[in-house]
């Protein structure tokens, strides 16, 4: 069963281990945390892109669409801000 799910087979789900509205919760709790998740990666990536002096809203915007990878962009972006 594991090769099949990792060779793109059918979900756990699809075996008969979940019936229909407990499938449903978890592809609810999955999205919740899809989203969750990209609010927070925007949120913290508008901080920290008004930090080094970039542009908030666009990396907001691309911290929602990309996550975790663009706040690895922004950490490796250069600071504008002149510091002492």
């Amino acid at each position: 069963m594991a090769l099949s799910l990792l060779a793109g087979g059918d979900s756990l789900a699809g075996h008969g281990y979940l019936d229909g509205s407990e499938q449903l919760v978890m592809q609810v709790f999955y999205w919740v945390w899809v989203i969750a998740l990209a609010i927070a990666c925007s949120v913290w990536a508008e901080d920290i892109a008004k930090l080094k002096g970039h542009n908030a809203k666009q990396w907001m915007v691309a911290g929602f669409i990309f996550g975790p990878i663009a706040l690895i962009a922004l950490a490796g972006y250069p600071d504008l801000e002149k510091r002492r």
